[in-house]
């Protein structure tokens, strides 16, 4: 049985158990949502990728991200273990130096330290690309990141 067949043999059971099952719960709604986004993601062609790592050294973030993204994504480390919330000025001049670098690429954010220094490169990434990058966000129960993108238009309408 080839791939093609063994997707169709899941899409069929997939439309079974969606029958048989009247009524599920929210939980399992909408990991059946994540399931069937990540699929119609890989079947999507992608765009190079970016990841801007926002304090690495706390946590094994490349080795992290290679398990779930593979072994040849392109990273840049914008900052590295102690850093102090009155450095945002060096944050943003870091981003503005890497992200030409890499133009065209979807950029997407790897948080490991304080909150307001990724907000800082969020912020950074959107003035200069005005695009929203994905952000992940570790999930520590199943040990992979969820993808995320803030878009205020997109969550409004």
């Amino acid at each position: 049985m080839n791939t093609e067949e063994k997707l169709l043999s899941w899409l069929k059971k997939g439309r079974l158990l969606i029958e048989e099952t009247k009524h599920l719960s929210p939980q399992l709604s909408s990991e059946i949502h994540n399931l069937l986004k990540e699929l119609q993601a890989k079947q999507e062609p992608v765009a190079p990728r970016l990841y801007l790592i926002v304090n690495e050294g706390i946590h094994p973030i490349i080795e992290d991200l290679k398990k779930q993204y593979g072994e040849d994504i392109e990273y840049e480390v914008v900052t590295r273990e102690n850093v102090k919330l009155d450095q945002e000025a060096e944050v943003a001049r870091r981003v503005k130096e890497i992200l030409p670098k890499y133009h065209g690429r979807e950029i997407v954010i790897v948080p490991g330290g304080l909150p307001y220094l990724i907000t800082v490169v969020y912020n950074t990434v959107y003035q200069i690309t005005a695009k929203h990058p994905v952000y992940l966000q570790l999930d520590r129960d199943n040990n992979r990141y969820i993808e995320k993108t803030l878009d205020p238009r997109k969550l409004m309408f």
